[in-house]
């Protein structure tokens, strides 16, 4: 029997709380997780695919940019993702472009996910004046494709305290 996919948001500056959780669920329902790294400053071009079969090749928004080679997925990352999960299910990295919730619901396509797993951001002024232009990521994954979205909570506030946005 194969494994569910379960596709997980990963950036740099993430707590390890989104891979531990992703594990978890891993484990619990026998998955297997497949790691999203997008970067925002590239866009897709369509029906290109490279190394990975799964994700189509892109270009720098930057048409000036010096080099238009394809950036690896982070290393820093990866040794995260190997010391908390080792071979305890089975995983790989995926490293996309363009916009994050497309990307993250595209690859979610591709595997036929079960689930998508993101993390909250922290709080702050920019990232909820981001947010209410952009949107949130899990917020846009949940009106814009048809699996559930799980997110993990990075910093939850007390009941005492106002929400980010009050």
């Amino acid at each position: 029997m194969a494994e569910d996919a379960i596709v997980v948001g990963v950036q740099a500056d993430q707590p390890e709380a989104v891979i531990q959780e992703a594990l978890r669920f891993a484990v619990r329902f026998g998955g297997r997780l497949e790691f999203v790294q997008v970067d925002t400053g590239r866009y897709v071009i369509d029906g290109q695919f490279g190394e990975d079969p799964l994700v189509e090749r892109s270009m720098p928004l930057d048409s000036d940019a010096a080099d238009s080679s394809e950036d690896p997925f982070d290393p820093a990352i990866l040794e995260r993702l190997d010391r908390i999960i080792g071979d305890r299910v089975p995983w790989q990295t995926h490293q996309m472009a363009g916009d994050v919730a497309h990307a993250l619901a595209t690859l979610a396509d591709r595997v036929d996910a079960v689930m998508i797993i993101v993390g909250t951001k922290e709080p702050s002024l920019r990232r909820t004046v981001q947010e209410v232009f952009s949107g949130a990521v899990g917020a846009r994954l949940a009106h814009r494709q048809h699996r559930p979205v799980l997110m993990i909570p990075l910093s939850p506030v007390d009941d005492s305290e106002p929400l980010p946005w009050s």
